[in-house]
């Protein structure tokens, strides 16, 4: 049995986590799993326990750390927003380091905001060969979703359907026959209800703090960075609005007599070698975390996380590179 998280634990736990910057290292010396310490640090109103890996390492102290200062017991809601991942054409790198962010982050919220799966053989391309079959697309994306439920076992997970999952639904509107079956759906075939997340239609945004904060896949592709967003922000009056779909890394602000509003288009996790259908596409891998205050609707914060075509990029100070 455990012992009783008293704060002279939690205190000596910090320490141990300072002194290392390997997660798995760390709860070796603790003596404690993944989920019990996240558990025992929530409860006692701490950071998640990885923000003190490595402290003493870089000097810092909790007091003196940028995010201590943002966090702020359970007033602050942390949401990670992916999208355009294109299973089975995803960047393989590119995900595997946006899970081990979200192990370390544990943030309160994970949206999939669109094109998670790109239903290769439901396009009206010309396809290529050795691409996988429907099936095996199906079954990489529970792969996917498996490893992310693991990875944020306490988050909320919303998943927004992008244009390419809308590929489905209109394959089976034209093919009668599959009216009469019970479920061939993508919340369906992708267990969505095991894996507690929630499914949303296509072009139907997801709100937060009174629409203070609205993420849609957007459908709108401009041909500079940012002016797709922009153009959602300005022609449909959201306050401040994160889309994907442009598979472009762009913000835009506009600040004028109702305050200070933000667009971001959010890269996304595709291999950009593998969609090979554009040719030197001015497309950007990235992802982003946003930080609302619950005891002030008014506040957003959106930190856009731009990563290299190898899926590499570096946040408070740790890098995240495969290989």
């Amino acid at each position: 049995m455990s012992k009783k998280w008293t704060k002279k634990r939690i205190s000596e736990t910090i320490e141990v986590l300072g002194r290392h910057t390997n997660y798995s290292e760390a709860l070796e010396e603790i003596g404690e799993t993944k989920d019990s310490l996240y558990n025992a640090f929530q409860r006692a109103s701490k950071q998640a326990p990885t923000h003190y890996l490595g402290m003493h390492m870089s000097g810092k102290t909790p007091s003196q750390s940028p995010a201590s200062t943002l966090h702020t017991g359970d007033k602050v809601y942390s949401i990670c927003v992916i999208n355009d991942v294109h299973i089975p054409n995803h960047n393989e790198a590119a995900c595997k380091n946006v899970m081990d962010f979200i192990r370390d982050e544990q943030p309160d919220h994970v949206v999939i905001n669109g094109d998670l799966m790109d239903c290769y053989w439901l396009s009206s391309f010309p396809k290529e060969p050795g691409v996988p079959d429907m099936q095996a697309e199906i079954d990489l994306t529970v792969e996917f979703l498996t490893e992310l439920r693991e990875a944020a076992p306490h988050a909320k997970i919303d998943y927004l359907e992008g244009n390419h999952e809308e590929r489905l639904k209109r394959r089976l509107k034209e093919m009668v026959a599959f009216h009469s079956l019970r479920d061939f759906s993508i919340p369906g075939l992708l267990y969505l209800d095991d894996f507690d997340i929630t499914y949303h239609k296509y072009k139907k945004p997801l709100d937060f703090n009174n629409k203070t904060l609205s993420i849609v896949h957007g459908h709108r592709v401009s041909k500079h960075s940012a002016y797709s967003a922009k153009a959602h922000l300005l022609d449909d009056d959201y306050m401040n609005i994160i889309i994907g779909h442009t598979h472009r890394m762009g913000m835009y602000y506009k600040t004028g007599h109702i305050g200070r509003r933000r667009a971001l288009e959010n890269g996304g996790l595709f291999d950009k070698a593998k969609l090979d259908y554009v040719v030197n596409p001015n497309w950007q891998n990235g992802f982003c975390m946003v930080y609302l205050l619950e005891d002030d609707p008014s506040f957003t914060q959106i930190q856009p996380i731009e990563m290299t075509d190898e899926g590499t990029f570096v946040w408070r100070g740790k890098l995240y590179r495969q290989g």
